[in-house]
């Protein structure tokens, strides 16, 4: 996913939610379901979007459902035991979209000729 909205949010709110879904009382499953609620609903509202900011604003809210839901899944994984395999996953969450990108692009020139 790119963007400045995107990438400043994420950015700026990924460290502070992590700190947040590390805490002990933090209920980290409620705290992915709301975020992927966001998530999805704000990429809803970036379809509906009639002009720029519109357009900035749900991609704000984009940028927040990915962070809550990433810092919050990989301190999940650790919770129940599977620190050593959250590497490995939290690696490949973030690998498989570039990959998926450059892969739609390359359809896309393909098909342009």
């Amino acid at each position: 996913m790119t963007g400045l909205a995107f990438a400043l949010f994420y950015t700026v709110l990924g460290l502070p939610i992590a700190r947040y879904s590390d805490r002990p009382t933090t209920d980290r499953g409620r705290l992915i379901a709301v975020a992927l609620a966001v998530w999805s609903a704000m990429t809803a509202l970036c379809g509906f979007a009639q002009n720029f900011v519109q357009l900035l604003l749900a991609r704000v809210g984009v940028g927040v459902g990915v962070a809550v839901a990433g810092g919050g899944s990989v301190a999940l994984g650790e919770e129940r035991g599977v620190a050593v395999k959250v590497a490995g996953a939290a690696g490949h969450a973030s690998g498989v979209p570039s990959a998926g990108s450059t892969r739609a692009a390359g359809c896309g020139e393909s098909t342009r000729r």
